[in-house]
């Protein structure tokens, strides 16, 4: 008995999740974009919202969870396997050393070396989909490194509005459009995001939507971030939620879930 609006924009963010990675888009001009959709869900305290999101993220947070343990057991693998190729590289590049300083021969040893250099281990991608209180940094990285599609997501959207994640709004203008972005950083090695796909489901109260544009709201709007966002603002159910003898059934959400798991 949630605003069935509400309901609707939670499975269509669930379910562009579930596909931005797998599908784009041919407008009729042509252009080639992404699926990815954006919501912002405006709906007052008791409408369910944190229900909702839970039922319609269940599958996702599921297959998410699954698949760490795979990725601790891959990467103690990955550990292991790096320590024994760093072991043998200090010990190729004490053997060339001792070459060269003895003004001995090195060409096959350089081409050892040169050989078990291109063969260094890399770590295993984990399967991070779901971010909320992120900075843009820390998501971009996980675009790039680990998994190319994710979701900003959080039924308690002020974390988000008002938080980091927000505060590099070109970035998440470009992830919108499917663009590369560039990140340049001081203190650790520059990288680019390519081919990565987010998906956006913001939840919050009227309040904190009218206090957040007041605050950073124009800089927000002016930005063309909003004007990527599908807004619903569902009227409340609230008081009109009576109890019934009918019988409650979870075999359609449960389906859904099914089908996101697969996809």
């Amino acid at each position: 008995q949630a605003p069935q609006r509400m309901c609707i924009a939670s499975a269509l963010s669930a379910l562009s999740l579930a596909c931005q990675g797998l599908i784009d888009v041919r407008t009729p001009g042509g252009r080639v974009i992404p699926v990815s959709l954006m919501f912002l869900i405006v709906a007052k305290s008791g409408e369910r919202k944190s229900t909702i999101e839970a039922m319609f993220l269940r599958a996702i947070r599921e297959f998410q969870d699954a698949h760490e343990k795979h990725y601790q057991n891959r990467m103690a693998k990955y550990e292991r396997e790096h320590r024994i190729w760093a072991t043998k590289t200090k010990a190729l590049e004490k053997a060339l050393k001792k070459l060269v300083a003895d003004d001995d021969d090195s060409t096959e040893t350089e081409a050892t070396l040169r050989k078990h250099m291109e063969q260094e281990p890399l770590p295993p991608r984990k399967i991070h989909m779901l971010y909320e209180d992120a900075t843009p940094q820390a998501i971009l990285w996980g675009l790039h490194a680990d998994f190319p599609s994710a979701g900003l997501m959080s039924s308690e959207g002020a974390s988000i509005l008002d938080g980091p994640a927000f505060a590099d709004m070109p970035k998440l203008n470009s992830l919108w459009s499917g663009d590369q972005v560039s990140v340049s950083r001081v203190t650790k090695g520059s990288f680019r995001v390519v081919d990565a796909r987010l998906t956006a489901s913001i939840m919050l109260q009227p309040g904190m939507f009218d206090r957040h544009m007041d605050g950073r709201g124009a800089a927000v709007r002016e930005s063309g971030l909003w004007a990527r966002f599908l807004v619903c603002f569902p009227a409340s159910t609230q008081g009109t939620r009576f109890l019934s003898h009918g019988t409650m059934s979870s075999e359609h959400i449960d389906a859904f879930g099914d089908r996101l798991s697969e996809i």
